[in-house]
């Protein structure tokens, strides 16, 4: 009686501890690999997944991605551009072209459904408050504005500057030479670092 007192009165902290010493509260080792198969399972996929994409078709497809409205993952392009340009040492140069390439090819689709939807429609996928701050940049300094949103890595938005260009009508050779340079010297410098440091 004393004794089921005491575990009555017992500190929840005291109640893990033992049930951690019990047989019951403990977990084998195959169950904690049960466990842990799901998360292994689902890095396996992306890490497959995201391979694909190591090769020069590859990287233009992803940097196209990147700047649609389809796709989204962080800092994806410039990994990938680091890592075949460290692998092919011979041709890191081509690989910011082809980056670059694939960037205004996903861009002028972006462009494009900005230009459809009007201002008007900007709102349904730019957060009121950021689409006015977009506004105002664009509409001021439009160049410096979108090369900036360019250069910049993630998680900076890009996908918003796009897409109100294409609203407010930006003309395409601005667009196209701030956006196509900007991206040049942002993977330029990366594709360089990799060249210079990739087998140190």
């Amino acid at each position: 009686m004393k004794r089921a007192q005491c575990r009555r009165g017992e500190s929840w902290g005291e109640r893990l501890r033992r049930a951690a010493r019990s047989p019951a509260g403990r977990t084998t080792g195959a169950e904690d690999a049960q466990a842990s198969a799901p998360t292994i399972g689902v890095r396996s996929f992306f890490v497959s997944l995201f391979s694909a994409f190591l090769s020069p078709l590859g990287l233009i497809v992803l940097s196209a991605l990147d700047t649609s409205m389809l796709f989204f993952l962080p800092a994806a392009v410039d990994t990938a551009v680091v890592l075949v340009s460290a692998r092919f040492r011979d041709w890191f140069w081509v690989f910011p072209l082809l980056a670059t390439a694939g960037s205004l090819t996903g861009a002028t689709v972006t462009y494009q459904i900005g230009q459809k939807i009007g201002e008007a429609g900007l709102e349904r996928f730019v957060p009121p408050d950021r689409l006015q701050r977009i506004r105002l940049r664009l509409e001021n300094r439009e160049m410096m504005a979108l090369g900036l949103a360019a250069l910049l890595p993630p998680p900076f938005p890009l996908t918003p500057f796009l897409l109100t260009s294409g609203a407010l009508r930006l003309k395409r050779k601005k667009f196209y030479m701030a956006l196509g340079s900007m991206r040049f010297l942002r993977f330029g410098a990366e594709s360089l670092l990799a060249f210079i440091y990739g087998r140190r």
